[in-house]
């Protein structure tokens, strides 16, 4: 009775329920679509009316008209209201095509819209022969926009039972078009007039650069075809010719894109989609999250787009690689760009990571669109104990208490530098430098007026008359001594050489209207002119005449004109000039530093922390393994606020010299100040006990300790073995006392040199700057993971200015050498290559990775 009662009630219900259900669905108005042809649909809406005219989503190769609203057949019904609208749709590629499904707001609440999927054939295409074969050129539009990707079309047609053989590729090379490669050919037959025809498609899509009307030129293609038959009945032949078919040529007219321009606008003319995640959303401080946008679609991606930067919160710090676009292989105008963003906290918390907009013209609705990657967040946890994974194995849930040396306060500041080197020499007496600072100064500063002096006389533009002069005084002599007619002449060749550097004349075998010029460019008077004019064409007559000589009086006039030339002596106010005092400045500056012998404690000591640092670095490329210095040259860089590389100092010291005190607090003083740090490095202070005590020896001792431990159990097993052939006798409680012994101290060594893992590496270094690691030793766009600072480093190969190095966790790669603070090794010097020393871009040297 029960069951009966509620299937009454339902059947109650449901016609009620029917009067206000919604539902909306497609009708096609044509029954197939054609290319190039528009093609009509009908939404019809029951059950409510639209609060307004929906709009049909972006679909891609299909331009929409507005939405035309019609009656429908029971639109008079107030319980169950219908409505229906017509789209007119114009369609730019054949094949399937899709309106997506979309919620359309009505009086009655919301309504969903089904997807609708049709399929675009091709056209019943009409060829106009005018002979056996036929090319056309087809655009499916006369209007474009500005950069929008639209379709042509290229159709080679022939006769059935025509000789048609292709032996070339379609050119069309239009000057105002940016043009895809042509796609594969694509077979067409059809009929037209009772005949048969069939030939090949090929198809691009092209972008108009400016704006206006553009005439495209025709298509050509090379072919060979049967244009005539040679005979008659069934002994004629085809006569097979090469021809160069031509299209028609045709205009388009490019519409500028709609002004003014939305604000934000990238340049980006298509159709596209944007997206944006981040991973990880959870993370903890130090560790990076990688923030993704990506942009995919078809449009102008050959042309440069002014994409507007990602906001990003601060607390966060960003690394930015370069953008990576990637293109279809098919296709110059599909494509996608990601940009990336490498995000580290420096604070827990919770940061909203805010929306990205992306502005592009949609040429076919017309409009301008924004494009909005949502806003996300970005959970940063409290970092977990930096040696974890070292934690030791206790059932005990409970943190444990840090070493009073790990717990000191976080404002301490660094010991005192240590006096003394691991190397140095004896300093000499201040009264026997200023001696020798003297008379070095002396012969400095007189080597120095030499070589000014010479510099102001062979910089002087005066130089050369000065020279020709003093030869064309000379060659007087010569010419009146000479004993054959053949030295005479070759001492007239010397005299117009003379001449032309005493008057400035320009080309090395000057005419006589060449050295006019020169003389009325220095003004000489009227007299002075034509006799220099005379001696000349005398000497040329005398050079180039057949038995003509030279005047008798020629040389005492040449003599008695060449005395008058005044020239005036180089002034000994350039010899001062500025540019000739920064040599001395240099060398002076130079001498007065060494000769005082300016001490880098001492210039600690007075405020001077970059000048005493740059002579600590100086003693480390001597004596890389000095620890004192290796301290010293960490507080001076910690007085500077440079931490990651006062930590790869202040390690490196500690590596070399564990049991120093001030060593070890200036190393657990630079841990508490980089975040972040290595979790091996920092457990040498802040780790459990269990792995503490290795720091009672550098890993250099502990190898030391380890070789002599295996040496020990050489021993007792060469005493062992010679005991076996009675060679020699060995008391049995000696020979365990060094078994013990020698396994104890080798097991106890090896334990310490693992735990010290690639800190006991000679190439052992720290990462001091937060970089890239990169998959090749170059700049260009390839793989790369982001490498956090400071991080531990075994440093391989170089190459240039990069160097191999893996890490702790694996991973391996190529960085720059400057980024690296080596433990063991002299600090990366970079210098000019042999190569080319004197260009802007210079290669680094590095030193050699199998050195000391």
């Amino acid at each position: 009775m029960k069951r009966f009662l509620a299937l009454l009630f339902l059947a109650a219900c449901f016609p009620s329920a029917l009067l206000h259900a919604q539902s909306a669905h497609w009708l096609p108005l044509e029954s197939s679509a054609i290319l190039g042809l528009p093609y009509r649909v009908e939404l019809v809406v029951e059950g409510g009316i639209p609060r307004t005219d929906p709009e049909l989503p972006p679909i891609p190769y299909v331009e929409t008209s507005s939405a035309k609203r019609e009656p429908s057949a029971n639109s008079g019904n107030a319980r169950s209201p219908s409505v229906a609208y017509v789209y007119t749709l114009r369609l730019l590629r054949s094949g399937p095509h899709a309106i997506p499904g979309f919620s359309l707001a009505t009086d009655h609440g919301i309504a969903s819209v089904p997807a609708f999927t049709f399929w675009v054939g091709e056209p019943s295409f009409s060829p106009s022969f005018t002979s056996s074969a036929d090319a056309s050129l087809t655009l499916f539009r006369d209007e474009v926009w500005q950069g929008e990707p639209f379709p042509v079309e290229y159709r080679l047609l022939a006769h059935a039972g025509a000789f048609l053989e292709i032996t070339g590729q379609p050119e069309w090379t239009p000057a105002d078009l940016l043009v895809d490669r042509w796609s594969r050919p694509e077979r067409v037959s059809g009929e037209w007039r009772g005949a048969f025809f069939s030939g090949l498609r090929y198809s691009a899509l092209a972008i108009a650069l400016n704006p206006g009307k553009i005439s495209l030129p025709p298509v050509s293609q090379h072919v060979s075809m049967e244009t005539s038959k040679f005979g008659q009945g069934l002994f004629s032949q085809a006569v097979i010719r090469p021809l160069v078919l031509h299209s028609a040529a045709l205009a388009l007219s490019v519409r500028p894109l709609p002004a003014p321009a939305k604000d934000g606008f990238s340049q980006a003319v298509g159709t596209f989609g944007l997206t944006s995640q981040i991973s990880p959303s959870d993370t903890q401080v130090g560790e990076p999250a990688t923030w993704t946008l990506r942009i995919e679609g078809t449009g102008n991606w050959t042309t440069p787009w002014n994409l507007l930067p990602p906001e990003i919160p601060s607390g966060l710090r960003v690394i930015e690689p370069a953008p990576q676009q990637q293109s279809d292989p098919d296709s110059l105008f599909c494509g996608s760009l990601k940009v990336e963003r490498i995000l580290v906290a420096e604070r827990p918390g919770r940061y909203l990571i805010p929306p990205y907009r992306f502005t592009y013209f949609d040429p076919l609705a017309g409009i301008y669109r924004t494009a909005l990657a949502p806003s996300t967040v970005l959970t940063v946890n409290p970092r977990s104990s930096p040696v974890g994974s070292l934690s030791d194995h206790s059932s005990s849930g409970r943190p444990m208490p840090l070493p009073a040396e790990a717990a000191a306060p976080k404002k301490r500041l660094p010991q005192a530098p240590l006096s003394g080197s691991a190397r140095g020499l004896v300093p000499l007496e201040n009264r026997w430098l200023l001696a020798g600072a003297g008379g070095a100064g002396v012969v400095l500063l007189a080597l120095w007026l030499i070589l000014a002096r010479g510099h102001a006389c062979l910089t002087d533009p005066l130089q050369r008359r000065r020279a020709g002069l003093r030869r064309l005084r000379r060659i007087h002599r010569e010419i009146r001594h000479s004993g054959s007619e053949g030295e005479r002449q070759q001492q007239l060749f010397r005299w117009q050489s003379a001449i032309r550097d005493a008057w400035l004349v320009g080309p090395v075998t000057p005419e006589l209207a060449e050295l006019q010029a020169a003389l009325e460019r220095a003004q000489v008077d009227q007299a002075a002119f034509q006799t220099w004019t005379a001696l000349w064409r005398e000497a040329e007559v005398h050079l180039y005449a057949r038995e003509v000589s030279l005047p008798a009086d020629w040389v005492e006039r040449s003599e008695e004109q060449a005395r008058r030339i005044s020239i005036p002596r180089p002034s000994w106010r350039k010899t001062f000039a500025l540019p000739h005092f920064f040599p001395v400045l240099t060398i002076l500056g130079l001498l007065l530093s060494s000769s005082w012998g300016l001490n880098a404690l001492d210039l600690y000591r007075s405020g001077r922390f970059t000048e005493s640092g740059c002579l600590w670095e100086r003693s480390l490329r001597r004596s890389p393994t000095d620890w004192i210095a290796r301290s010293n040259y960490g507080a001076a860089l910690s007085q500077e606020g440079r931490w990651p590389e006062a930590l790869a100092q202040w390690s490196s010291a500690f590596l070399l010299a564990p049991r120093d005190s001030a060593v070890r607090w200036n190393f657990a003083l630079a841990i508490s100040q980089c975040p972040g740090v290595d979790a091996r490095l920092s457990a040498l202070t802040n780790g459990p006990l269990w792995f503490r005590w290795i720091a009672v020896g550098s890993p250099a001792e502990w190898q030391i300790l380890l070789a002599g431990g295996l040496l020990d159990l050489f021993l007792c097993a060469l005493l062992l073995l010679l005991s076996r052939y009675r060679l020699a006798q060995l008391a049995p409680s000696l020979r365990k006392a060094l078994l013990a012994l020698g396994l104890g101290v080798s097991g106890i060594a090896a334990t310490a040199v693992i735990l010290y893992g690639p800190m006991a590496d000679p190439r052992a270094g720290l990462a001091t700057e937060g970089a890239l690691l990169r998959s090749m030793p170059t700049d260009a766009q390839q793989q790369n993971s982001p490498l956090l600072a400071p991080t531990l480093v075994v440093v391989g190969k170089p190459f240039l200015h990069w160097v191999q190095a893996c890490l702790s966790d694996s991973r391996s790669g190529w960085l720059r050498a400057e980024t690296i603070v080596p433990f063991f090794r002299p600090p990366y010097v970079p210098r000019p290559s042999a190569v080319s020393s004197t260009t802007a871009d210079a290669e680094t040297a590095l030193p050699s990775a199998s050195g000391p």
